[in-house]
């Protein structure tokens, strides 16, 4: 069975749909692309790069951080956005490399292929199929000057997890070592501790 139709692979940097108006006058329908890796490795950090712009950029999906696929989602766009990831489940170190809110378009009439970004250091910390989570806000300032933030529909993607052998061998190595040494004290005591470490050398 196929990704659902708002994840989606993105279509090569141009963007198959209409551009819509959402509801209210200072939201914009715009797009969301993100390349989140659906694998990873225990122990292995990967980077993830997350932009927001207008449905009219065209160059969203160039040149994103990270080796992962990229995905577009629809969402709605206001001046300024904020984004998250969490890990509902757990299992996940992630790390933000980026300021949590940014302004989509500012009030200095930056030039309209303008988009915001998101980097992310994301470390899984136990194998097995978990899942990541795209928290999306939108904040916008009313007539009367009041700022409001609207939580969007979240992003949850599916990630599979895959044991790291290579951490596991030396871990593994560490044991032994470890083992050997402490089977070695309790046995001859000092005496065999100094002819381990002459071994050693």
């Amino acid at each position: 069975m196929g990704p659902p139709a708002s994840q989606r692979p993105a279509p090569d940097g141009k963007v198959r749909r209409k551009e819509k108006r959402a509801k209210g006058s200072n939201v914009d329908a715009g797009q969301l692309a993100e390349n989140i890796p659906r694998s990873m490795r225990v122990g292995k950090t990967s980077r993830a790069e997350i932009r927001i712009a207008k449905s009219s950029v065209k160059a969203l999906t160039e040149g994103l951080e990270g080796g992962g696929q990229v995905w577009q989602h629809a969402v709605a766009v206001t001046k300024a956005m904020s984004v998250r990831i969490r890990a509902p489940e757990g299992g996940f170190f992630i790390e933000s490399a980026s300021p949590e809110t940014q302004w989509i378009e500012s009030n200095l009439g930056y030039a309209s292929d303008d988009f915001a970004s998101w980097r992310f250091l994301i470390t899984p910390q136990s194998r097995g199929w978990s899942s990541l989570q795209i928290i999306v806000s939108a904040r916008t300032i009313g007539a009367d000057g009041v700022a409001a933030e609207t939580a969007l529909p979240d992003q949850l993607i599916e990630v599979k997890v895959r044991a790291n052998i290579a951490r596991t061998l030396t871990r593994f190595l560490g044991w032994t070592v470890a083992a050997v040494v402490g089977g070695a004290l309790a046995t001859f005591g000092e005496s065999g501790m100094g002819l381990m470490q002459k071994f050693l050398h």
